[in-house]
């Protein structure tokens, strides 16, 4: 067993072996692991994760057949319903009984649909040479972790549901949450590990919490609870989470818009209605005595037995009171519908009322990850036609807040209903550490910016530096010229000088006085212009996601570091024709080779001599933490040496929990 006092032999980049104090050490292991555990991810131990899906992103599978009319054109047990575009449109009527579901109790009208199980439920909608690619969700995640991780069947779940039902259904129909629970638990035991990742995407984030609170009512005792789930989470990744609602919700529950399938308007609209899914996401207030949650939201005009039309105003406050539903169940019957299924499975749940702003849960480590700088509506008018239908007449984008740097959505959730999780990093006056990287594949560490500033309220801060290019209304406005990180000969020489590069904004916090066991580290991750929907194909997304993976599984510490984010292959490096060098040059050399036809192919990974082996060297950025000997080039030469960095680093503590434990 290590002690401060022991010594630890290194081996340092001239081969010499250096004795150093377990103290130094520490700082130079865990300063050099972002590094190193690239190469090394592929034999490192890693924990098992577990993917829940959003709103429509799981394939729903027929139990029960269905006789379509036509010869050969019937639904067979085992049939992929949602999506079967060949189906849709040869029966759209019979594939829309399939997919409807009874208002009263929430079961099958016509096929007996139920979601499809495994990754392949959830990497594409459906599968096909032409359909395929354009019906992607998450295949872009999956072959991340399975391809840099290596995570094998038991190690990478899919928490897959019926994404129709309301959350109270979820349970009584197909037992979800007992099913999540045991499948959580198995994981831990089969493994032997310290817990698993949760990973989940839009709606799935209240599915997530919908768990979280049927499992309190499981273990009643409250420090049985925590210990459960230190137990078995040890990171949440809320990805996209409408934490507040999303005001789109309307315009589907109304006009049936936004899914693009080739069913008529009106047919949309009335399975959706039925759905009782769909109002878990209707937009509610951060808090009652919020000026927002009075703010107009909705106006509906139609035609009574007056001859001047009837206009209505409604706002957040009008929704979650359940005024709007009860006003319009006089001018259309599906508010009937809509009425009782809002009642009954949300104002009235047992568990949990999910129109309520979600505190942050009882995790060691989460992350709230989203899209920023793509405005969305919040305000809608809504007329009903002589049809009896309603159509979106008028609409307003949201008014970007200078005092959030006028940020806005990604372009289907708002941004004060993604920047909820803000509220998750310490109370009002914490000072809030803020890091702003490109979302280019690689660069130095003059391209990053870090700074402190001290969170107000919301997703306010005070001392926050605002830049240029955070959403799209700014990025418009501005002609200021912006290096692109994507340098080559076409980028260097002809790049707009009126495009600003995408960043990345990390805000992190670690509460080191809210658990006696361990620290709570929180981090949000605001991404410019990545839409909701496209997030998890986002390169840069996945980018960071592999980073703090690779530290979560190798130490059990998060927050990589966002100092750099250096090439690893000969091909990362190109020719940078404006300042006529190999670009990242502390990574990348001039190194001709018979048969270079560019200067791009003679730009190669800088190599260094060990005893006659050839390898790569990665250069260790200077931190403020690092001793002078991290300045140093390290050769990462030898299993052995990464082997024992993996084991070693784990002993290592932090400033912090070494002055606690003194």
């Amino acid at each position: 067993m290590w002690t401060k006092n022991s010594t630890f032999l290194l081996l340092a980049q001239d081969c010499s072996l250096v004795s150093m104090r377990f103290d130094n050490v520490c700082a130079a292991l865990l300063a050099a692991l972002p590094l190193l555990v690239v190469e090394a991810a592929q034999s490192q131990d890693v924990l098992p994760v577990l993917i829940i899906p959003g709103y429509a992103s799981t394939q729903l599978h027929a139990w029960r057949s269905e006789r379509c009319g036509a010869l050969g054109q019937e639904v067979s047990i085992g049939d992929r319903v949602w999506v079967n575009v060949a189906h849709l449109l040869a029966q759209k009527e019979c594939w829309l009984r399939c997919m409807s579901l009874k208002m009263e109790d929430q079961s099958d009208i016509g096929c007996k649909l139920r979601a499809g199980e495994g990754i392949s439920s959830i990497a594409e909608l459906a599968p096909g040479m032409l359909t395929g690619p354009m019906s992607i969700v998450w295949r872009n995640v999956i072959e991340t972790l399975t391809g840099h991780f290596d995570l094998s069947p038991h190690q990478l779940m899919v928490a897959s549901y019926d994404w129709r039902l309301p959350p109270y259904m979820l349970q009584e129909r197909d037992h979800y949450y007992y099913t999540m629970r045991q499948k959580i638990e198995d994981a831990v035991v089969q493994n032997q590990c310290r817990g698993i990742v949760v990973l989940a995407h839009s709606l799935g984030n209240h599915v997530f919490r919908y768990f979280l609170e049927w499992l309190r009512l499981q273990i009643p005792s409250p420090d049985a609870y925590q210990t459960w789930v230190d137990t078995h989470i040890v990171s949440y990744f809320s990805v996209g989470a409408p934490f507040l609602g999303s005001a789109e919700t309307i315009e589907v529950l109304t006009t049936g818009a936004t899914i693009s399938v080739p069913v008529a308007k009106e047919s949309l609209r009335q399975l959706q209605v039925n759905f009782g899914s769909t109002q878990w996401m209707l937009p509610f207030p951060r808090d009652v005595a919020d000026p927002k949650a009075n703010k107009t939201l909705i106006t509906v005009q139609y035609m009574d037995d007056a001859v001047v039309p009837t206009v209505r105003n409604y706002s957040m406050h009008d929704i979650t009171s359940g005024k709007f539903h009860r006003e319009l169940k006089a001018v259309d019957p599906l508010f009937h519908t809509l009425d009782y299924l809002y009642q009954k499975f949300y104002a009235q749940d047992p568990i949990l009322n999910p129109h309520t702003p979600w505190p942050r849960p009882p995790i060691k480590s989460v992350y709230v990850v989203y899209g920023t700088g793509l405005p969305v509506r919040d305000f809608y008018k809504l007329t009903r036609t002589a049809a009896g239908t309603w159509e979106t007449t008028a609409a307003t984008y949201e008014v970007s807040d200078p005092h959030t740097c006028t940020k806005a959505g990604d372009g289907t959730v708002s941004y004060d209903s993604l920047a909820w999780g803000h509220t998750w990093l310490g109370p009002p006056g914490t000072e809030i550490n803020i890091t702003r990287i490109p979302q280019a594949p690689f660069f130095d560490a003059h391209k990053t910016t870090t700074t402190t500033a001290r969170r107000e309220h919301y997703s306010v801060y005070a001392g926050e530096t605002c830049h240029t290019g955070q959403t799209s209304s700014s990025s418009d406005s501005t002609n200021t010229p912006v290096q692109s990180t994507n340098s080559g000969f076409l980028s260097d020489m002809m790049w707009s000088r009126g495009v600003v590069e995408p960043k990345v904004n990390f805000y992190e916090y670690k509460d080191s006085a809210s658990h006696v066991r361990t620290f709570d580290q929180t981090s949000v991750w605001e991404l410019d212009q990545v839409p909701h929907r496209e997030i998890l194909t986002d390169p840069s997304f996945l980018r960071e996601l592999k980073h703090e993976l690779q530290l979560t599984f190798a130490t059990g510490s998060v927050h990589a570091t966002k100092t750099f984010r250096p090439p690893h292959h000969d091909s990362d490096c190109y020719w940078n024709y404006l300042r006529a060098q190999c670009e990242f040059s502390e990574y990348c050399q001039y190194d001709y080779k018979f048969g270079d036809v560019t200067l791009d192919q003679s730009c190669r990974i800088k190599r260094t001599r060990d005893k006659g082996k050839t390898t790569a060297v990665m250069q260790v950025p200077a931190t403020s933490t690092s001793s002078p000997t991290l300045a140093r080039n390290v050769s990462v030469a030898g299993h052995v040496f990464k082997h024992l960095l993996f084991e070693f680093a784990a002993q290592c503590c932090t400033p912090d929990t070494c002055m606690k434990s003194t």
